[in-house]
Parts: C-alpha cells; sequence; structure tokens
C-alpha cells in the first residue's frame, strides 16, 4: 500500500479532512510503542476536539482511523475490521489482528466506556464460541473506566474480555508485544 490517506478513508472525506489537517505527516511515522503513538496523536485530536462540534461517532472514528494506521506503519496484519468474520455471525470487532502463529487478537476499542464494555464482554464471549484461543481485549481512554472494568475482569465477572488497558499505556506496549512476539 502506498502511503496515501486515499487508501485509509475510501468515501469518508469528512475523516480524511480532520487527518489531512491534523496528521499530515503521520505515514511518516516510525512508531514503536503504541503508549507513545497514542498520547502523541490522541493529544492532538483531544486539543483540536475541545474548540469544535463534533457528532458523538467521530472521536471513535478518529481512534479507529489511528490505529489502523498504527497496525500499517508496523505492518501488523489485520483480518477484520468492523466486519464479520468467517463464520461468526452477530460479531464485528473493532480490529481483528492475526499473528504469524495464526492467533487472533480481537480489539474492541472505545474511547470511553459507559455501559459499552457490556458489547464487548458479550462479543467477546460469542466469539470465543467459534476461536477459543483468541485473546479478547478492550482498550480506552478513560482511565477510571477502565481501572473500574479491569477489576471486574480480575474478579472473573466477565467471560469474554481477557484484559483492559488505556490505549497510552505501557500495558498496550506489553500486550500487543506478547501477542506479537
Amino acid at each position: 500500500m502506498s502511503k496515501s490517506f486515499k487508501n485509509f478513508f475510501g468515501n469518508n472525506s469528512a475523516l480524511e479532512e480532520i487527518f489531512n489537517n491534523l496528521y499530515p505527516s503521520i505515514l511518516e511515522d516510525s512508531p514503536l510503542e503504541a503508549s507513545k503513538y497514542f498520547k502523541k496523536y490522541w493529544n492532538i485530536w483531544e486539543n483540536h476536539a475541545k474548540d469544535e462540534k463534533f457528532n458523538n461517532s467521530v472521536p471513535g472514528a478518529v481512534f479507529e482511523k489511528l490505529f489502523e494506521i498504527y497496525c500499517y506503519l508496523l505492518k501488523y496484519k489485520i483480518i477484520a475490521k468492523d466486519e464479520y468474520f468467517k463464520n461468526v455471525p452477530l460479531v464485528k470487532p473493532d480490529f481483528l489482528l492475526e499473528n504469524d502463529k495464526n492467533n487472533y487478537l480481537f480489539l474492541s476499542l472505545k474511547t470511553s466506556l459507559r455501559e459499552r464494555w457490556k458489547q464487548a464482554d458479550w462479543e467477546a464471549i460469542y466469539f470465543k464460541q467459534y476461536y477459543p484461543d483468541a485473546v479478547c481485549i478492550l482498550v480506552t481512554f478513560n482511565a477510571r473506566e477502565e481501572s473500574t472494568l479491569q477489576s471486574k475482569i480480575n474478579e472473573d465477572l466477565l467471560k469474554g474480555l481477557d484484559n483492559s488497558c488505556l490505549a497510552t499505556s505501557s500495558k498496550f506496549d506489553d500486550l500487543l508485544f506478547d501477542f506479537f512476539n
């Protein structure tokens, strides 16, 4: 894939415009750690968004596109992106990644959680009925909500999600490193 925003945005010209304005050289980045990448680029988004009015879906779309570009830059294999995967009905993972060992990493990306962690857990439960060895993680930016969710995971109250983390945390770096190495 050539380094052009056109390859990432298709017909979503509004999102492409945001990236052209806020991240004109992002495709030239050489990120090593997800946490630093998201600290840098999400901070740019937050500074921009506080002065603008956006539809509630725009921050999530920006988060997902930032992650897609991160995967592209590191040559991570995305096998599904907000789409059904093989024979698993009803579930559209935000991202499904595959490593060299043919293992799956199911990621739910949420800028904030509110009650949406329940949907992420249900989707992970259902996905694991078909791919029980998949690792299912919810990634967010809200520290308080993530801590509460992690407590639920630690107490074994959730049956699908294996973990949660902040996109800006070293824990996210470690989870990605462990999966791809």
